[in-house]
């Protein structure tokens, strides 16, 4: 039976062509993006209430907000910040959950619930997606002319950019950063208004009024029915002026009397942009997932080219990002890592089992990878770094089962079997020790598959590659690769022409004696480095993701919270000329009032605005080397050049977005008490070495105004304070009434004081109130004192927290400072009052929570693997000492770690998961092999070392195939890559020794008595 393939050899024929084409046409379709697919599993909810306080925002619309979204149980994280005048929460789903968007649909059911709780002047909530997928092209369109920019025209020609885009076959969403928002300022003049007892309020409502955009119904004819439009919209600036006012007296006058009206941007901007030192809007662009990041770029670059003709000489055109070049060099260099794989494997293999074997047992490996291919194609999944690094992986381990099978075949052959006899013998032999071998890799590399959220979604490609790419080997082994090695011997002429040494032999088969002799002594010896492995293990620091290897950084600048965006934008600006000074830095993109866009997956993508006090710079270099070093300059030079700013440089990291490396969370509902603890923690904080800057979210206060008003003099003039605050919130911050429309644009009109008026603080507290009853000014009715506020107030999970975050110097572990941050505070004596509570956060939290879930099914997939190792092997005894041979393997990885100098993060520890599988392989196949000879499953020692030499050559080839799959990754360098490749590569090889002395010295001392095994 299974000689199938070798005896027709039309099957074989037409099974190889059908592999090839099924992993060919599938590679043509698949889609090709530098990281794995993301599900949805952020959220945002903004909530306006203009003028309000961060308390009063905190009590009026957070807590309501927060309350419908805790009824919603699939969300695991919700977070708020309430700042003035916005709440700004935060939502995680439940990593476990398997339908994100069925939870985003009920947060957006709830969110129409809680509109009813919230204060009259409150916005509705609105939801927001938060997409952390890299944004595949960014494109800029700045102002060119030495001229004042412009900023209207921008926007305009921005916005027709975007819809040029949008129509590109693929695209599916659009964000723009910089974009500032045109209005109509209606600004009045307060005396003459207040002489006229006008309010900005009351012009608004006769705008509003007056602003005649709608239908009047229709006429019925007999044979058409027509719509009657009123005629005389606002549709121009002139119009607008010339629009009659009524004021209290009743006398008769136009808008131009009384305010002066333009056209402009919003004063100030919500948030601005830069490149290169010019004035820009810029445009993110995010693609469906399913297509190739280079067809559609294809596609955009025509697109992007005709605009860029079309422009005038005032406006340039800039493409800041292009993914599909970094998907492209990053999908080549993995091709090349995988081709350079091959290589070494087959070197490896025609060394040691001749090249004859080579070839045959080489072609399990294109096969194995078109195979996979063809699955992936099938299970939707994508060609990305993650993918493609699991076939590199996976290169050493698949060739295993053709190496054992081809090995086993010429025995037999030289054995006297035929061709089609000595086929079905091996896969007799074979078929139950390689399936438990390929299950318990493959169940080792489950917790990888089944680690739950947006971690796991971004590392299990790697064990899909991987666990794909064994079952095809060990499907191929046993049928195609046993025919083309029976077809290419032919029976009787199997010869084994690899590498051998005769008077090493004899020395491997004294040593072996020596220890079969002294079993205990043998096993003991073989245990010692795995032991060390787990001395030493201790001593590893520890890392959750290592910094990316792209030639980009950014710079998060925050200044105090009064400062305005003129002063923010004047900071930065100092900051870039400083850039330009470096020789490696080629262009720097700076935003204002938000963060910039998503260069990369783990960026934080555009939420709420960030405000006047808050900038970003995205830095591009010339290159990728020595980007840490040069991160660590910036930092030094921008604190001695920027005292009045906390700029903070950091490097672009791989894994899930973390806001900080370090971080400590205080819990309680005193406010006061939470600052002081805060403050506190902070300094000790930043007296820890490593550490560059600190932040804590209540500690900085914005100095305000606090009205109080006699109510009294309110009630006698007809006036409530409710009514008195709306008064000056629409003269100061405006009112918008009605649009004008501007082609295909309607832009709202705002009417509000001048620049000049709503910044004197003499001329507000004239401010006449228009009362009922009287029209008192202001200061007769009201005092203010100076107080500060608190500009923000953070919850998490419905509870008051102050996160004080640490941000380390490029290159230093957060590992290494957390734990001597834990030291100082120990030492200082900080203590936490009754009522409070301390909790970590930061990467330590990220890690250990990811530990947690990659564990999490470890238990059951342990039982599994041991099943599997009981029915294959038909003893206890014997999955028991595979089991030491797994464990073992963990501490000889962890001494490659020590040797090497990589600290313990989550690839190596991922890694760590994977190599228990892999290396008892060799150990199962020796055990089988004892097992299956009749004396030295008696406990035999000369026939157990027979067995053990004979199964050396096949264990020493896939040792060294598999070491030899990793070399591409580990000579590739970086810190993402190579320390799961030295975990795996180095527990391999010592997982060899345990094979070759611990697995057949522990059987002869389980098996016989021990005076008998020693005699």
């Amino acid at each position: 039976m299974w000689s199938l393939f070798y005896r027709n050899l039309r099957l074989l024929f037409l099974t190889i062509c059908l592999i090839v084409v099924w992993g060919v046409s599938s590679y043509q379709t698949l889609p090709q993006l530098e990281d794995p697919k993301f599900s949805q599993w952020y959220g945002g909810v903004l909530t306006s209430f203009p003028g309000a306080s961060a308390s009063r925002v905190e009590t009026l619309v957070t807590e309501k907000v927060e309350e419908v979204l805790e009824e919603i149980q699939n969300l695991r994280k919700i977070e708020s910040t309430s700042l003035t005048g916005l709440s700004s929460v935060f939502l995680e789903v439940e990593p476990t959950v398997d339908d994100v968007d069925e939870v985003w649909s009920n947060v957006r059911d709830r969110l129409s619930d809680a509109i009813p709780l919230l204060p009259e002047g409150a916005g509705e909530p609105e939801y927001l997606p938060l997409d952390f997928r890299a944004l595949v092209a960014v494109v800029a369109l700045t102002w060119e002319s030495e001229t004042p920019p412009n900023l209207a025209i921008l926007r305009r020609q921005s916005e027709e950019l975007s819809d040029r885009l949008q129509s590109i076959n693929g695209t599916d969403r659009i964000t723009f950063f910089g974009q500032p928002t045109e209005e109509v300022i209606v600004e009045v003049d307060a005396d003459r208004a207040s002489v006229l007892e006008l309010t900005p309020q009351a012009i608004s409502q006769q705008i509003r009024g007056r602003d005649a955009k709608v239908a009047a119904g229709q006429v019925y004819g007999q044979r058409n029915n027509l719509v009657l439009d009123l005629a005389n919209p606002l549709d121009s600036i002139d119009r607008l002026r010339q629009l009659p006012l009524r004021s209290n007296d009743n006398r008769s006058l136009y808008l131009n009397d009384v305010a002066a009206v333009r056209q402009s941007i919003r004063e100030p901007p919500l948030e601005l942009a830069r490149v290169n030192g010019k004035p820009a809007i810029v445009l993110g662009v995010q693609i469906d997932t399913s297509l190739r990041v280079d067809r559609w770029a294809k596609e955009a670059y025509p697109v992007l080219d005709r605009f860029r003709d079309e422009q005038p000489p005032e406006l340039g055109l800039d493409l800041l990002l292009d993914l599909s070049q970094y998907v492209e060099s990053r999908l080549q260099n993995l091709f090349y890592n995988l081709l350079l794989g091959v290589f070494f494997v087959c070197l490896c293999t025609g060394v040691m089992m001749g090249w004859q074997s080579a070839l045959v047992i080489g072609s399990a490996l294109p096969l194995s990878i078109l195979m996979v291919l063809g699955w992936m194609g099938i299970l939707d999944m994508s060609l990305n770094q993650i993918s493609i690094s699991g076939l590199v992986i996976a290169l050493g381990l698949l060739i295993d089962n053709a190496i054992v099978v081809v090995d086993e075949l010429t025995h037999f052959l030289k054995a006297g079997y035929d061709s089609a006899a000595a086929i079905d013998k091996t896969v007799k032999t074979l078929a139950a020790p390689l399936l438990a071998s390929t299950l318990t890799t493959v169940i080792a590399f489950c917790p990888i598959l089944l680690l739950p959220g947006d971690k796991g979604e971004f590392v299990r490609p790697l064990a899909q590659g991987v666990i794909l790419a064994l079952l095809s080997s060990l499907a191929l082994s046993l049928t195609v690769v046993l025919a083309l090695a029976g077809r290419f011997y032919g029976s009787g002429h199997a010869t084994v022409t690899g590498i051998s040494w005769a008077p090493l032999t004899r020395v491997y088969r004294s040593i072996l004696d020596f220890c079969l002799a002294r079993p205990l002594l043998g096993a003991a010896l073989a245990l010692a480095l795995p032991i060390l492995g787990f001395r030493v293990a201790s001593q590893l620091p520890e890392q959750f993701f290592p910094a990316a290897d792209r030639n980009q950084f950014f710079i998060e600048y925050e200044l105090p919270p009064s400062t305005s965006m003129a002063e923010t934008q004047s900071v930065v600006f100092q900051a870039e000329s400083l850039l330009e000074q470096y020789p490696q830095v080629t262009e720097v993109y700076s935003f204002f009032g938000v963060r910039s866009p998503a260069f990369y997956q783990n960026m934080r993508p555009k939420f709420e605005n960030k405000g006047s006090h808050y900038a970003s710079s995205f830095v591009v270099l010339d290159s990728a080397r020595e980007v840490t070093q040069l991160v660590e300059t910036v930092q030094r030079d921008l604190d001695r050049t920027l005292p009045s700013a906390r700029a903070i440089v950091r490097q672009l990291m791989v894994g899930p977005y973390i806001s900080a490396p370090i971080e400590v969370r205080i819990y309680g509902d005193n406010l006061e008490q939470l600052q002081q603890l805060g403050n506190q923690l902070r300094a000790i904080l930043a007296s820890v070495p490593g550490i560059v800057h600190t932040q804590a979210a209540l500690g900085d206060t914005l100095p305000g105004l606090a009205l109080q008003w006699d109510e009294e003099a309110l009630r006698r003039a007809g006036l409530s304070s409710i009514e008195m605050a709306e008064q000056l919130q629409t003269s100061l911050d405006g009112v918008v009434g009605g649009s004008i429309l501007a082609g295909s644009d309607e832009i709202p009109v705002r009417v509000r004081w001048s620049n000049v008026d709503r910044a004197d603080v003499d001329r507000i507290a004239a401010l006449n109130l228009q009362g009922a009853n009287a029209s008192p000014p202001l200061s007769t009715v009201s005092s203010w004192t100076l107080t500060p506020k608190l500009t923000a107030i953070a919850r998490r999970d419905g509870v008051r927290v102050n996160t004080v975050q640490g941000f380390v110097q490029a290159g230093v572990l957060p590992s290494i400072v957390l734990e001597k941050f834990r030291q100082q505070l120990d030492e200082s004596g900080f203590s936490i009052p009754s009522g409070f509570r301390l909790e970590l956060g930061g990467e330590s939290a990220e890690r250990n929570q990811a530990v947690d879930e990659l564990m999490s099914a470890v238990g059951v997939l342990l039982v599994m693997m041991v099943a599997t190792l009981v029915l294959s092997l038909n003893s206890f005894r014997s999955a028991g000492l595979i089991a030491i041979v797994g464990v073992c393997s963990v501490g000889l990885g962890m001494l490659s770690l020590w040797v090497f100098g990589y600290p313990f993060g989550f690839m190596a520890l991922l890694g760590t998961v994977g190599l228990v599988g892999v290396a008892i392989n060799d150990s199962i196949v020796v055990l089988a092999g004892i097992q299956g000879d009749p004396k030295a499953a008696m406990g035999d020692r000369r026939a157990i070392r027979q067995v053990v030499v004979r199964s050396t050559r096949h264990v020493l080839t896939t040792t060294f195939t598999t070491m030899a799959s990793f070399i591409p990754l580990i000579l590739g360098g970086g810190g993402f890559w190579p320390p799961m490749a030295i975990c795996i590569a180095g527990g391999v090889g010592g997982a060899t020794l345990l094979a070759l002395f611990f697995v057949p010295c522990a059987y002869l001392f389980v098996k016989q008595p021990r005076s008998k095994a020693i005699g």
